[in-house]
């Protein structure tokens, strides 16, 4: 999960920190471990997999299975708008934005990014959110940062999570909660609510 407070605009203005120029970004690069196929849109690139693009639509389940394009590596789709096709593959490919957005969020403004993961879930586990984090920009310096455990009023002898802090991006690590982290364990929810907002005054 990901969280955005402003310092200095209301979160109605959000939408200003937020929008993505499709023209400074290359999404979709080359991952010889997930892509086996390249669409060519307006001459640009899109490093996809075959088996998720034939599963999000009949199109390219039936473009990649007739006409001997089953077995091409690389795909021209000259009709195509490259605007219309990025929104398209948004649809089913998030990950990919939400690291485009995190980037511009943490580089770009003055919003802090917090995100959260629930030491127990099974659904967005602890490691993969980890790993999401690691393909951050600013990933090799928030590295090097101190990690420090926060007890919970209610249980102040118990470590109920962790937070590590750069600049306007930190992460928390929830302890006895999985993915519904306000109903597991809304104490530390509550907790890690009352640490993001007071970074944020002290980086006002």
């Amino acid at each position: 999960m990901i969280k955005a407070t402003a310092n200095d605009k209301p979160l109605q203005d959000m939408d200003e920190h937020t929008k993505l120029d499709l023209n400074e970004v290359e999404p979709f690069a080359d991952d010889e471990n997930t892509t086996d196929v390249v669409l060519c849109v307006e001459e640009k690139r899109f490093h996809l997999s075959r088996g998720v693009l034939m599963l999000a639509s009949p199109v390219f389940r039936e473009m990649l299975n007739s006409n001997g394009e089953g077995t091409q590596i690389e795909i021209s789709l000259p009709e195509e708008s490259y605007k219309d096709f990025v929104l398209f593959l948004k649809c089913f490919s998030p990950t990919e934005y939400v690291k485009l957005y995190a980037n511009k969020l943490v580089s770009q403004t003055s919003l802090h990014v917090a995100v959260y993961t629930g030491q127990l879930d099974v659904i967005v586990n602890t490691l993969g959110t980890l790993k999401w984090v690691s393909t951050l920009d600013i990933y090799g310096k928030y590295f090097k940062a101190d990690g420090q455990p926060f007890p919970c009023p209610q249980q102040i002898k118990n470590t109920c999570g962790f937070v590590k802090t750069y600049k306007n991006f930190s992460i928390f690590w929830i302890m006895n909660a999985g993915h519904m982290v306000p109903k597991d364990n809304g104490a530390a929810g509550l907790e890690m609510v009352k640490r993001i907002l007071r970074i944020t005054k002290k980086q006002k």
